[in-house]
């Protein structure tokens, strides 16, 4: 699946990922486009996304975690069952192995996805994934 890197503001492109959501077999009504970002652990949504995917502040605890440039606080689902969350790439649904919540105006797929699902493979002009073969 190739995907064109798509305009941030003032000249600058990203690799910016459009997805939707599901949670415990339903659709959810959030479909952001999360910046490609092999440098975060996991995905990291912006807080406001948090609502539409179903989750309400008492659902989330805060945790501290180191960022480039210092530590910030991010939100993290409090039980395990609130975490069922599934995210659609393509035409395709992936298990979400992590998910917390912060801040920042942008919303991060981290390696934690990306690299036991793809081969990743960048361009000036667009990006790449590329579904791992499974062993059988």
């Amino acid at each position: 699946m190739k995907f064109p890197w798509m305009p941030k503001g003032r000249g600058d492109y990203w690799p910016l990922l459009p997805v939707g959501f599901r949670r415990k077999g339903r659709i959810m009504p959030v479909n952001p486009a999360l910046l490609v970002d092999t440098g975060a652990d996991g995905t990291v949504l912006n807080i406001g996304l948090a609502a539409g995917l179903g989750f309400k502040s008492s659902d989330l605890a805060e945790e501290s975690s180191t960022v480039v440039g210092g530590k910030t606080v991010l939100y993290v689902p409090s039980r395990p069952d609130l975490g069922e969350i599934q995210i659609q790439i393509g035409r395709a649904w992936f298990q979400l192995p992590s998910l917390r919540f912060g801040v920042a105006p942008v919303s991060l797929l981290g390696r934690d996805l990306i690299f036991s699902n793809f081969e990743l493979r960048m361009t000036p002009s667009e990006f790449e994934l590329i579904p791992l073969r499974r062993k059988r």
